[in-house]
């Protein structure tokens, strides 16, 4: 994201695990001689003064984080409430038709997708597995009886979490 400003002068550059954790190692060790790629909030966090904005090559460029917990586990998984998202990975079978019967369920039970994304299929070459975003819950009725429905034409159906959507931070 930042890599062609950080080419535009002499610097020593380093990779590390996260951004973050590079802002907190600087303010940690008092590195006067050193900088990091930080969101303005993190900066502010660590006690960093901000050099330069605006070095991304792509301004509207998002990252989506996840937040992974066992099953079960009653821990609060955020401060943040809305309305509900749940995220699927849906497999079809690779014939003329197949992800049109999975949309048809959703659109007749008016469930809003709002993301389709298709990914490489670990199954062979040239099969896909399609990621979805959905507007409703996993507890809720109406996506409950779509799954039920969509065991019928998939090959592989996997809720991978749901969660409060919420605008950017």
């Amino acid at each position: 994201q930042s890599e062609p400003f950080l080419r535009t002068r002499a610097w020593q550059l380093l990779s590390t695990y996260n951004t973050a954790g590079a802002g907190a190692s600087i303010r940690e060790r008092s590195e006067r001689d050193a900088a990091a790629v930080l969101s303005p909030r993190a900066a502010k966090l660590h006690g960093l003064v901000e050099l330069a904005s605006g070095i991304e090559r792509d301004p509207g460029n998002r990252t989506r984080f996840w937040v992974l917990r066992t099953t079960g586990s009653t821990a609060e998984l955020s401060a943040r409430t809305g309305a509900p998202r749940t995220t699927l990975l849906v497999g079809v079978p690779n014939v003329p038709g197949a992800l049109l019967a999975v949309l048809r369920n959703f659109a007749e039970a008016g469930v809003n997708m709002s993301k389709l994304e298709s990914r490489p299929s670990q199954v062979g070459d040239w099969e896909y597995v399609f990621w979805m975003d959905l507007d409703a819950g996993a507890s809720e009725p109406a996506l409950q009886g779509v799954l039920r429905e969509l065991e019928a034409v998939t090959s592989e159906l996997r809720i991978l979490g749901s969660y409060p959507r919420g605008a950017a931070l």
